[in-house]
């Protein structure tokens, strides 16, 4: 036997060796009810609001996909590879129906960046834009303090709890990558608290990743799995289609709707999305280990390598972004 799964399981060293049937030997199975969500907590505990003893105490705890802990190593290269990508396949970083209204050389245009992280984003966008006045927020503090552009500013809250900041007071409000983290009762709270801050005429930018994956066998029977986790957990997995619904319901105004798709054997791009994927595994080892019956690190890591050498040969990883606008009156 291998020793046990630990979460910060970083090393590579067995990705060339030769694959191995995981799918001969491991049965993928799921108790879909012990990852389900017992409590009403909210979503986003930061790191340390529960003692985290093991692997299975930390799936124990947070009981969903819910928790993915921002500080683990490898989590801001992960971070910074899937900002850019993103960035070269939307072609910018901000949608077009923003980028065309905004005068984002103005030193009145103010701008929100909701769940930050790492800043990649607005550390990128406040150097293209230095005459915008940048803000960022989130749960725990990640943003480098120092080394950052002056026309950043950063603050601790959660935009399910109520944010600070007065009525109408944003040009432009970004919040992406919440479908793991959001309920369907969170996204219409965020989507309100949001609706509050930003200004008649702002704008608000979406950006998800689709999970009903429509690879081969291999790749279909976790991907369906993970969505019925998801929807054990009322999260929504069809989330990418519901984006432009979600903002119409909320009195938003769409003004547009892309979904780009990257396959995974031919596109330039690749190798950058198989890189952000792997490291994504390895964020959610105590789920995917829990869903798989996985029980050591040398099964993981098959599991890992022959899911990536299924995904090249029948997958595409899709990604929806849409943009809406507060009305005028």
């Amino acid at each position: 036997m291998g020793a046990k799964y630990s979460i910060n399981q970083n090393s590579h060293s067995q990705n060339n060796k030769k694959f191995r049937t995981v799918s001969q030997n491991l049965r993928l199975s799921t108790n879909i009810k012990s990852i389900k969500r017992h409590s009403p907590t909210p979503p986003m505990s930061p790191p340390g609001t529960n003692s985290v003893q093991s692997d299975a105490s930390l799936v124990s705890a947070t009981n969903s996909f819910n928790y993915i802990d921002n500080t683990q190593k490898g989590e801001t290269d992960r971070n910074h590879v899937k900002h850019f990508g993103l960035k070269v396949l939307f072609e910018g970083n901000v949608l077009k129906s923003i980028s065309d209204k905004l005068d984002f050389t103005s030193s009145e245009l103010r701008v929100l960046d909701v769940g930050c992280g790492s800043g990649t984003w607005l550390l990128d966008m406040a150097t293209e834009y230095p005459n915008v006045q940048f803000t960022g927020i989130d749960q725990i503090s990640s943003i480098p303090q120092d080394i950052r552009p002056s026309n950043i500013d950063f603050s601790v809250q959660d935009v399910l709890c109520g944010l600070s900041f007065e009525d109408n007071s944003f040009d432009f409000v970004q919040m992406r990558l919440f479908s793991m983290t959001f309920d369907r009762a969170y996204w219409v709270q965020a989507l309100a608290e949001v609706y509050r801050v930003l200004k008649p005429g702002g704008y608000i930018q979406l950006l998800e990743p689709r999970y009903d994956d429509t690879g081969d066998e291999f790749v279909r029977d976790y991907s369906t799995k993970v969505v019925s986790i998801l929807n054990a957990n009322d999260q929504d997995p069809n989330i990418c289609e519901n984006l432009t619904p979600l903002l119409e319901k909320n009195g938003y105004t769409p003004v547009e709707f892309v979904e780009k798709i990257v396959n995974l054997k031919t596109h330039p791009l690749r190798n950058e999305f198989l890189y952000i994927i792997r490291l994504t595994l390895d964020s959610c080892k105590p789920y995917v280990v829990k869903i798989c019956g996985l029980t050591t690190d040398e099964q993981y890591l098959e599991f890992q390598e022959e899911y990536m050498e299924h995904l090249v040969k029948s997958s595409e990883s899709v990604w929806t972004a849409c943009a809406g606008m507060k009305p005028l009156n």
